[in-house]
């Protein structure tokens, strides 16, 4: 560990290539970590946004990337992976996996799930057809 002459706590590992650092502002404004030249950025003046690939996050998560950002969440029971991304153009919504994406509201059952075939149903989990509706 070690206090650096601008009053940061630098954390560092013996390789050369990684390191934790954490850095606040002269107004206290947010902390910043980076690991592997990665931001991550933690915001408790300003509601507790996050940013990763922000410096200036003005959302509760914002992830920001130039190649294609995404989140992913997976359950390893299945392998079943879901994801937000965006490209140049796009922003998508899906599954990675080989599994249906599945649609609720007031945390119910799927309203309404879409097949790894591409079929739509609306009241049930198994359409049939290109838009099942029950």
């Amino acid at each position: 560990m070690n206090v650096g002459t601008d009053q940061n706590i630098y954390l560092r590992t013996l390789s050369s290539n990684s390191d934790i650092s954490s850095a606040n502002d002269a107004n206290n404004a947010y902390t910043n970590l980076r690991i592997n030249a990665l931001n991550l950025l933690l915001n408790p003046n300003s509601g507790g946004n996050v940013g990763i690939g922000d410096t200036s996050p003005d959302t509760l998560l914002d992830v920001e990337g130039a190649s294609t950002p995404r989140i992913s969440v997976t359950d390893t029971t299945n392998s079943v992976t879901t994801q937000v991304l965006s490209d140049d153009t796009t922003g998508y919504l899906g599954t990675s996996s080989n599994h249906p994406l599945s649609f609720f509201t007031n945390n119910s059952v799927a309203l309404m799930t879409i097949t790894t075939a591409g079929n739509v149903g609306i009241g049930t989990t198994s359409p049939w057809r290109t838009l099942g509706v029950v």
